[in-house]
């Protein structure tokens, strides 16, 4: 029962018929080739929609976190303040912005990561933006993977529109731009989690963020400024507060393996300058770096210790 598909006399008329042939026999052999493709080539994948519509969807609740941030500033900075109010707005807006922003690129790389892999935070938005467009991607994949490069690109528009917002707010408070102002605390960083307030011994919370770093990695001040307050604590062994020029913070570098030479209370410092190296002096097991923060503290106060996670992740990473 030798019966023909229905496909073979349409395409056969086809290149009868057509006044250029050679053009006809040509359009013809990509229509068999399209739809004699293996299956498995451009197979469609539940899993795979699934996983891109919810990457798309924490993609898009990130942009419009993002969005609101500016949105709250933006009015904030137009509204008729009195000089010295609305200087403390600023500033306010300002710390809020920058968090928002950091912890906003901390977790797009945690909402794409079911769909790319994990990516390291500095390669953003580069390595992103290939992992989600493979040159041996099927049809399939780039049609789920397009849809959520448009939402990544929402999120990058918005970081972009916040990150302007940020600079004005800086310039309206006379503030130095983010590259000039501060630096990573280690010259090498490694990859670093969140630490901030996890258990530890003797009943204590952890009021530091610790990153590991090999034995004699050079630690270097973070903002221009002056030492403070240097030496040696049971917990935090060999130890060494900054205080920034600019902004009153107060930077805590623990477990020192030594100090910098020439370094000493009263000593100034620029920002990138070598304060130390890292070590495990202390109640410390393995070399790391425990870094206290405590924002426009002006002197060493404890108290006002804060979680410099975001702004690590936006130095370091």
């Amino acid at each position: 029962m030798g019966c023909s598909t229905p496909a073979s006399p349409s395409i056969g008329a086809f290149v009868q018929r057509s006044s250029n042939r050679p053009i006809a026999m040509a359009l013809a052999a990509l229509v068999v080739a399209v739809f004699a493709a293996p299956a498995e080539a451009g197979e469609y994948s539940p899993e795979l929609a699934a996983t891109a519509e919810a990457v798309i969807e924490g993609l898009d609740a990130l942009t419009a976190r993002v969005d609101a941030g500016v949105a709250s500033a933006d009015t904030r900075m137009h509204a008729g303040w009195d000089t010295a109010v609305a200087r403390a707005v600023d500033l306010a807006s300002l710390n809020r912005l920058e968090a928002a922003i950091a912890e906003a690129r901390v977790e797009a790389v945690a909402v794409l990561d079911p769909l790319v892999g994990r990516q390291s935070t500095g390669a953003v938005p580069a390595a992103i933006t290939a992992a989600l467009w493979d040159e041996d991607m099927n049809w399939v994949e780039r049609r789920n993977h397009r849809d959520t490069l448009a939402a990544w690109q929402r999120f990058r528009d918005a970081t972009d529109r916040a990150l302007a917002v940020r600079d004005v707010l800086r310039d309206r408070l006379g503030l130095p731009s983010v590259a000039g102002l501060r630096v990573c605390p280690l010259e090498h960083p490694e990859p670093f989690r969140s630490d901030w307030g996890d258990a530890r011994q003797w009943w204590r919370t952890h009021r530091g963020n610790d990153m590991n770093a090999a034995e004699g990695t050079r630690l270097v001040a973070m903002e221009r400024g002056t030492v403070i307050q240097m030496g040696w604590h049971y917990l935090g062994g060999n130890g060494i507060y900054v205080l920034g020029d600019v902004t009153g913070d107060v930077y805590y570098y623990a477990h020192l393996s030594a100090y910098a030479d020439g370094i000493e209370v009263g000593s100034p410092v620029e920002a990138g300058q070598v304060v130390g190296y890292v070590g495990d002096t202390g109640n410390s097991d393995v070399p790391h770096l425990h870094l206290g923060w405590m924002p426009e503290a002006g002197a060493v106060d404890l108290d006002l210790l804060t979680d410099a996670y975001p702004m690590l992740v936006e130095l370091c990473l």
